[in-house]
């Protein structure tokens, strides 16, 4: 005989629903953040940008994002989730406008910045939002939901805005209009998101993140593997619809997202599967992944063929998952407990800044060697860097 399950309580019910808000109202922030990146072969067109001008607009968000999570990573804590949740969702909006009236290079780059700084508000207040709506025994499950929040907008930003720009015409105005209405339904949902923080603090503005000393050996050979595999996806979102359209003269804007779109979302799958692992084996084994998928990205490079690069786009976003989620829970495990957040917001700024670098000078070489070579001597240079990161990590896996 089954049985009948029990109605939750009404408050708990509740308190799932407004978590679900809270969720919902991350993942539109981060959709924001993505939507340029099928875009920018048609910025490179339609306003004349050459390889380096789109790669340093990339690389602009990376540094937007790092210098909100540098300088606000912590403010939330202090003021309360729903001002900064409020801030973030209205820089995203101002974000999108920057988009919508940008007719030259001045406005991409002011939309990017507005962007990361929108993103780097989000991670950190987003993701303590749906952890303190949800019962305590559920924190675990909450943490899984915001990551796939946050992934999910990410990739429903690279894919959905490839999608729309290719199947509904006016490409560079359209995602962007689209994201404005979004903005506004979060805007609405916020209403209903409690603020969860009782004691406020006076702000204060950091721009000097640290590492304890008891960790810092550890810190740089898991932020280093970690960083390797967000310097790879930054060379994927920025360059991928450019090498897609002149190398494999394909003209489909939906194609033109899609591997940064397989790499977010599988940064996501990679997260929530890593903690069915041990951690011995989900660090080493994420470095080993991005190798593997740096060797088939290299090898679209190097054969102008697209498979390898939607299957290296795919492993290098899982195991780039698996390297991040189980490397920080270590890291934050063996620093002081009160200073694991500030180590946190460490180890993403690293992340964020091995984003931006390699971006940069990809566009760089390119304008010197062209698109390919400077591809694959980058992608050789991530290589080398991920092979010494993981001789460290099987040297110190008995410590």
């Amino acid at each position: 005989m089954s049985s009948i399950p029990l109605p939750l309580p009404s408050s708990v019910t509740s308190l799932v629903q407004r978590r679900a808000v809270a969720a919902l109202v991350f993942s539109v922030a981060m959709l924001g953040t993505n939507i340029p990146t099928p875009l920018y072969g048609l910025y490179h067109e339609q306003f004349g940008l050459s390889p380096l001008m789109v790669t340093v607009t990339f690389a602009v968000f990376a540094a937007g994002v790092a210098a909100s999570l540098t300088a606000f990573g912590h403010l939330s804590d202090e003021v309360g989730r729903r001002p900064v949740l409020i801030g973030g969702v209205v820089v995203s909006g101002l974000a999108a406008t920057a988009f919508l009236l940008a007719d030259g290079q001045a406005l991409l780059i002011l939309g990017r910045l507005l962007s990361g700084l929108s993103a780097g508000l989000f991670v950190g207040a987003g993701t303590a939002t749906v952890v303190d709506l949800s019962p305590p025994e559920h924190r675990a499950q909450a943490a899984t939901i915001a990551v796939v929040a946050n992934f999910g907008g990410l990739t429903a930003g690279a894919i959905g805005s490839g999608l729309v720009a290719q199947y509904l015409g006016d490409p560079l105005r359209l995602p962007y209009w689209i994201d404005l209405a979004l903005v506004a339904l979060a805007l609405l949902g916020l209403c209903v998101v409690p603020e969860t923080v009782t004691r406020r603090r006076r702000a204060r503005v950091r721009m000097r993140p640290t590492v304890p000393s008891e960790v810092r050996g550890i810190f740089v050979r898991l932020s280093l593997a970690g960083g390797s595999g967000f310097a790879a996806t930054g060379l994927l979102a920025a360059t991928a619809s450019l090498f897609i359209s002149q190398e494999l003269h394909h003209d489909n804007l939906a194609l033109f997202g899609l591997p940064a779109g397989l790499t977010f979302a599988s940064v996501a799958v990679g997260q929530v599967l890593v903690r069915r692992l041990p951690e011995r084996l989900a660090i080493p084994g994420g470095s080993v992944g991005m190798l593997v998928a740096i060797a088939l990205i290299a090898l679209s490079l190097a054969s102008r063929t697209l498979a390898p690069l939607l299957v290296g786009s795919a492993v290098l976003g899982f195991a780039a998952g698996l390297s991040i989620g189980a490397g920080l829970p270590a890291i934050t495990r063996l620093s002081p407990e009160a200073r694991r957040a500030e180590t946190a917001s460490t180890f993403f700024l690293v992340l964020y800044l091995m984003l931006a670098l390699p971006v940069v000078g990809v566009g760089a070489l390119t304008q010197v060697v062209g698109l390919r070579s400077a591809g694959l001597a980058f992608s050789a240079a991530i290589a080398t860097l991920l092979a010494a990161c993981l001789v460290e990590q099987l040297r110190h896996q008995g410590e």
